[in-house]
């Protein structure tokens, strides 16, 4: 239309300036109002669903795998592949190694119970038969962003879930290595989960409820970290050598977890709610080993019952060989703990966790988290604190400490192995248990002291009667400790006023060897006809 429009001004112009030359306006050109587009198709994610329990159907989780395979879904997307198999438990019992899994997709094992379901695994994956050099799903390049959750995956040659050279991938909910019930050992013949080879950003467990996996029962480790370049990963939230309730027996062969090899920069546990593991019942907690396997952090987590350490840094160590806290001193009462110490390390700011296990276990571990201290290194590179307002520490147990590097640069998020550990138990009874206004009714004191579950045969207790709403003490004891016990006897003096009083134990070593430490009793002691308080 416009260049019609110009043809016309040209040739009406021409008409009345005959022989002049005439500058048109150059002519334009119009793009038209549509114009053909680009081909720039790309596949669309798709979802897969699992409607038998064969291993060469159509409808099988090979196929579903193979399928997902073939469909790229383009950036920052995924395919699904859900269940819809059949009602209750449902077990897929495969016959040769699955395909690996090349491109991402979500494995929802839940989606058996349907909308809305809550419960435990319904699906089970069974290698028995599938070879001794399968893995139940191995997540290769190419599979980032990937997530399997609800699947109990048992019996297979291999690894029950193996993530090679690929990130970002969220595995949780899932029963590796045990029963449908998360109560017996049906374990794989390797690892439970194994994260190789340059594999980074990968989640195992979670916070959330129901994120929680069970590792337990498996050939070798329950999570293997391995190699330089596997990075970023972190395991939080599981049972690792447990039943599903974290306290019955179901320990993987070897390691809770191992971090080895060069890799650097994983994390197992955390600092928020929910973010502990549970590792426990293994031949070791959390094994780290190599010089070159640094900065890997282990936070809050419960560790115990392991057969040799909870943490186990190797010799030469990993982690740069950090230095674990020196507790030289405790005081606890029934409802809180402080701690004394110091931490000799780098220059920098560091997170000191303290934890309680029962003596009976003379091995060097952590169950209960009591809460932790910030501490800063100064260029002297020893530090004394005090962490006060710990929770109470439970009677009769251990009390020991990690560090873990916060301050940025090369050091970070390296942990240390547990401190040496030890425990001051005071008992106070008395016989009569009234003791009237006046009487001269000898009463029994006994300390018990153990270090690492075994009685110590060195050091004195001193024993302070002192009143319960302050004051100056009405006596004094000291008793040598023989074979982890020490006891005295103590008559209330002529003129003390009838009330309530609390008995102190103090432990001292002169020799240096074992820290002081320090316990109330807890009780009050009643003089003066009230009965005493248990």
């Amino acid at each position: 239309m416009l260049n019609w429009r110009w043809q016309r001004v040209r040739w009406f112009r021409s008409l009345f300036a005959p022989g002049r030359t005439i500058r048109y306006k150059p002519r334009r050109t119009v793009r038209p109002w549509l114009e053909a587009l680009e081909n720039r198709w790309l596949p669309a994610p798709m979802t897969f669903t699992v409607t038998d329990t064969s291993d060469a159907s159509a409808n099988s989780l090979r196929a579903a795998i193979t399928a997902s395979n073939a469909n790229a879904p383009g950036a920052g997307m995924f395919n699904t592949i859900d269940f819809a198999i059949g009602s209750g438990v449902q077990t897929i019992s495969l016959l040769s190694a699955l395909p690996a899994i090349t491109q991402p997709v979500d494995i929802l094992g839940f989606t058996e119970g349907g909308a809305g379901y809550s419960g435990p695994p319904l699906v089970v994956l069974n290698g028995a038969s599938a070879g001794s050099s399968s893995n139940g799903l191995d997540f290769a390049a190419g599979s980032n962003g990937s997530e399997v959750q609800g699947l109990v995956i048992q019996e297979f040659g291999k690894d029950g879930i193996l993530l090679t050279g690929t990130n970002d991938n969220l595995i949780v909910g899932n029963f590796v290595g045990t029963d449908i019930t998360g109560t017996a050992k049906l374990g794989n013949t390797t690892d439970g989960v194994g994260i190789f080879f340059g594999a980074t950003g990968n989640t195992v467990g979670g916070t959330a409820s129901g994120a929680a996996n069970v590792i337990s029962g498996n050939g070798i480790n329950g999570v293997d970290i391995v190699s330089a370049g596997t990075s970023g990963n972190v395991v939080l939230g599981n049972r690792i050598g447990t039943d599903i309730t974290g306290t019955a027996q179901l320990g993987n062969t070897l390691d809770g977890v191992s971090i080895v090899n060069g890799a650097t920069g994983n994390t197992v546990g955390g600092t928020a709610s929910g973010a502990a593991n549970v590792i426990a019942f293994n031949a070791k907690g959390v094994v780290l080993s190599g010089t070159t396997s640094v900065q890997n952090s282990l936070l809050g987590n419960s560790i115990f019952g392991n057969t040799g350490p909870g943490i186990d840094l190797g010799n030469p160590p990993a982690n740069h060989g950090q230095k674990a806290p020196l507790l030289t001193s405790l005081s606890t009462t029934s409802s809180s703990t402080t701690v004394k110490g110091s931490l000799t390390s780098s220059p920098g700011t560091y997170r000191v966790e303290f934890f309680a296990s029962p003596a009976s276990v003379p091995i060097l571990q952590g169950k209960t988290f009591l809460g932790f201290a910030n501490v800063t290194v100064p260029a002297g590179g020893t530090m004394a604190f005090t962490a006060s307002g710990l929770a109470a520490l439970p009677a009769g147990s251990l009390w020991t400490a990690t560090a873990t590097n916060t301050s940025s640069g090369a050091l970070h998020g390296d942990t240390s192995a547990f401190s040496q550990a030890a425990s001051l138990t005071l008992v106070v009874s008395a016989s009569p248990s009234t003791i009237p206004f006046g009487s001269s009714q000898a009463i029994a004191l006994t300390a018990q002291v153990l270090s690492g579950g075994t009685p110590v045969n060195r050091g004195v207790v001193t024993f302070t009667i002192v009143p319960a709403a302050g004051g100056a003490p009405i006596g004094t004891l000291r008793a040598a400790v023989s074979n982890g016990t020490a006891k005295a006897q103590f008559v209330i003096p002529a003129g003390t006023k009838p009330g309530s009083y609390k008995i102190v134990g103090v432990y001292h070593d002169s020799s240096g060897f074992f820290p002081d430490l320090t316990a109330t009793s807890g009780t009050d002691l009643a003089y003066g006809g009230n009965r005493r308080r248990w």
